[in-house]
């Protein structure tokens, strides 16, 4: 059966629409940027006793005063700023998304905020 490569243009397309809104509709991040945040390093299982594994966290006050959650998806300077309750000021450079209403943060340097 011979295809015409004309039709398959429009197929294509719809489907790569489809797919753009189920993504969108079950949390899935279209979209990532870059990011400088200033804010407070913590440790979810050490800082704040939650779960049994550390993970990096970072608190960033917005503009309306509420705080936002940032979970760092690699665990890069992890001992230095974030395990124990040490609550470091720090200033992190990285991606950031947003998956099923969470705030995710690819982080690329770290530093202690002076």
């Amino acid at each position: 059966m011979k295809t015409n490569p004309i039709s398959i243009g429009p197929r294509f397309a719809a489907l790569a629409f489809a797919l753009t809104l189920t993504a969108g509709a079950f949390g899935v991040a279209l979209t990532e940027k870059t990011a400088t945040l200033e804010g407070t390093a913590t440790c979810a299982k050490c800082g704040l006793h939650q779960g049994t594994t550390c993970q990096s966290l970072l608190h960033v006050t917005d503009r309306e005063g509420k705080i936002q959650t940032y979970y760092l998806t690699s665990d890069l300077s992890h001992k230095a700023y974030f395990c124990g309750a040490k609550d470091k000021p720090v200033t992190v450079m990285g991606t950031v998304r947003e998956k099923d209403g969470k705030h995710y943060l690819t982080p690329e340097s770290i530093s202690a905020k002076p």
